[in-house]
């Protein structure tokens, strides 16, 4: 992609995108990262079997693995770390200059800092279903199966990642850990503290949003992201988009079957320490599923803002002070 940086993407199916280390070029002097190489760079792998394939006369089971990429960094200097922010990007490590430049800062306030480089490899695999009408309530089974399992992916990582860093570092294993999203990031926040919720001591979300399935279907980034289909004339060569009334009826029936969308999982985190940045514009993760994700946390403290989506991460920079204080404020000062 021309992006000069020690990682890289390769994809691995529709939808499935991998981090690879690109190794130097030959005879080429290397160039520095100017934070340095991360203390850890591991990834958390599972599996799971997906089917059988034949192979001749013999059967063989196939699996697809799942993989996702952290780096883990201490404070910058010689600080002694006050705690770990676990830090979840938008959808394919996005939008990383700014990361990289709200990492350093943590970092230079004395947190160390465990990234998520992008989600899970197959968090946007390109599904597709076909509805024909009277099939709605089954077709949104099927989807809160896929959503609600990929969103899982990512609580099993981030959890898993946490108590390994935990177990390299263990004069941290006592210090908060305070989990930071961004857009997709933020989206499934809930459901990560949800799935091991005595790791983490509060949490802040920028621009994120319950109702994957809206999100999907009413999203600006829809098309770009590419993760999902739903077809209602399976005869016709193109695909054919549902009428807004079916769509709104596979919305709520989605709802009603899901288990880990954040609307759900969002009653784990009540009385938790909460902070919500919210562009009241934003069209790709609307801000209307702001909103909803806002009254399911039960309205914890949340800066607003008259912008969309891409304006307040481009703003976020100016803003990393006030939320590292926040963060400070509620799980360090607090205590003391």
């Amino acid at each position: 992609m021309g992006v000069d940086r020690p990682y890289k993407f390769q994809a691995e199916g529709p939808g499935c995108y991998l981090f690879v280390h690109q190794q130097p070029i030959a005879n080429e002097e290397p160039k520095k990262n100017k934070d340095g190489e991360p203390e850890l760079f591991f990834k958390f792998i599972s599996a799971q079997m997906t089917g059988v394939i034949q192979n001749g006369q013999e059967y063989e089971e196939q699996i697809e693995l799942e993989r996702t990429w952290f780096t883990y960094r201490s404070p910058r200097g010689e600080k002694e770390s006050v705690g770990t922010i676990v830090l979840m990007p938008g959808m394919f490590g996005t939008p990383e200059p700014v990361i990289d430049g709200v990492e350093r800062y943590l970092r230079s306030k004395g947190w160390s800092v465990l990234r998520m480089l992008s989600h899970p490899s197959r968090f946007t695999q390109r599904s597709q279903y076909g509805l024909e009408e009277g099939d709605e309530a089954q077709v949104a089974k099927q989807i809160a199966e896929m959503f609600d399992t990929r969103t899982a992916e990512a609580a099993y990582a981030s959890s898993s990642a946490l108590r390994f860093v935990h177990e390299r570092f263990p004069e941290n294993a006592q210090k908060p850990a305070v989990l930071l999203g961004m857009s997709g990031g933020a989206m499934i926040l809930p459901s990560v503290y949800s799935f091991d919720p005595s790791l983490y001591s509060a949490g802040v979300m920028v621009a994120g949003g319950g109702n994957f399935l809206e999100i999907n279907t009413r999203s600006n980034y829809a098309k770009w992201i590419d993760a999902l289909d739903i077809d209602a004339d399976l005869e016709e060569p193109e695909i054919q988009k549902p009428g807004k009334k079916q769509i709104k009826e596979l919305v709520d029936l989605y709802l009603a079957k899901s288990k880990l969308d954040s609307l759900h999982t969002a009653e784990s985190m009540l009385g938790v320490p909460m902070l919500m940045l919210h562009g009241s514009s934003d069209k790709a993760v609307p801000a209307s599923t702001g909103d909803a994700l806002y009254e399911a946390l039960g309205k914890p403290e949340r800066w607003v803002y008259p912008v969309g989506h891409e304006l307040i991460f481009a703003a976020l920079p100016m803003q990393t002070p006030k939320i590292e204080r926040w963060i400070r404020g509620q799980v360090i000062e607090s205590d003391e």
